[in-house]
């Protein structure tokens, strides 16, 4: 999994509103904590990760 972790490291940007939209149509967005490393949330939704996932949101609430 670390290569997965390096190549969405990588891919990590900023994004324009206009290239979320259609996923935010079919509610497909996922918010991620600002204290959390995005490429390891990545990771873990990719690989299906769901301790960790629900372990995140469960923090949220």
């Amino acid at each position: 999994m670390q290569d997965l972790k390096s190549e969405l490291t990588e891919l990590i940007d900023q994004a324009e509103w206009e290239w979320l939209v259609p996923h935010v149509q079919r509610d497909a967005i996922v918010l991620v904590d600002t204290n959390l490393d995005l490429a390891e949330v990545g990771v873990a939704i990719a690989s299906d990760n769901v301790l960790s996932v629900q372990h995140w949101i469960g923090e949220l609430n």
